[in-house]
């Protein structure tokens, strides 16, 4: 491999672009190079020296590629460190609590929240892989947030000390919310779906935008279903969790695959969210009373 293509290889190493946009990308990278590499010869040097004065002339790849790693995706890498670090600070202090209100360490799951939260750093020091491997890096996302939702359950024997609970209800939203802002993103911007890759910016995001919070309304409350059902009745059929599951799966894949059925299924998709919010919020309400 030649110099230049060394050089631009490493600068695409810390950009999170997708195949086609880093082939792309690559392609103009190389354009520039081999003109001013031409230049230079030119003007006398040889074919070794002016490639050198070329790539000199462009300046340090790491520091390119992170200037345009921050064009791209604005921020990218800070939430991708706070998402990581306040996972981390939400475990630990979920263990510690714990551990000193109920004399009980949850030590296996602070081992896997440990790694997965840990998970993050890699993709933030590889920004090309976070592009490559984008499937993996949205389910690494995911099952972040659904093994910090359990230690959101293990806060609720807590709520006698309200500083606490509040706090790290307050931590616990953040890292949630920034979560799924970062799967939003890379979705938007780098669709790992054929079909959304072939829609327009304003319906892509309306999609996206659509999937992922009746998703984490209908999901979420299924999920606390079917920890409620482990705790309390495991012997039982989990009817309900399991219904919601299949019912938004059901309009999800109408709503992504089946053009005909797209608008109906979005209209359903929000009754359907809406409707098992209001009925969660009244029985937890009711719980209270």
């Amino acid at each position: 491999m030649s110099k230049s293509k060394q050089y631009v290889e490493s600068i695409l190493h810390h950009v999170e672009l997708n195949d086609e946009n880093k082939r792309d990308m690559k392609e103009e990278f190389t354009l520039h190079i081999n003109q001013k590499t031409k230049a230079y010869e030119k003007e006398g040097f040889s074919k070794k020296q002016a490639e050198e004065e070329a790539i000199s002339e462009f300046g340090e790849s790491r520091e390119i590629g992170k200037e345009l790693n921050r064009e791209i995706f604005p921020f990218r890498t800070s939430f991708l460190i706070l998402a990581g670090l306040s996972g981390l600070l939400f475990s630990l202090l979920v263990s510690i609590l714990t551990f000193v209100f109920h004399e009980s360490l949850p030590y296996v799951w602070f081992f896997i929240v440990l790694i997965a939260n840990t998970s993050i750093f890699y993709f933030v020091r590889k920004p090309s892989k976070a592009a490559s491997q984008r499937l993996i890096l949205i389910i690494l996302l995911l099952v972040i947030f659904l093994l910090n939702f359990y230690g959101f359950l293990l806060m609720d024997g807590l709520m006698q000390s309200h500083l606490l609970y509040y706090g790290l209800l307050g931590l616990y939203l953040s890292h949630a919310l920034i979560l799924f802002s970062q799967i939003y993103m890379g979705a938007m911007f780098q669709p790992v779906n054929v079909d959304l890759k072939m829609l327009s910016d304003q319906k892509r995001k309306t999609k996206l935008s659509i999937n992922i919070f009746t998703g984490i309304i209908v999901l979420g409350v299924a999920l606390f279903g079917l920890v409620g059902w482990l705790i309390f009745s495991p012997t039982s059929l989990p009817v309900i969790p399991l219904f919601l599951i299949f019912s938004w799966s059901c309009l999800f894949v109408c709503h992504l695959k089946i053009k005909k059925l797209e608008n109906v299924a979005r209209f359903l998709m929000i009754i359907f969210a809406l409707f098992i919010l209001v009925a969660f919020i009244y029985v937890q309400f009711a719980s209270f009373t």
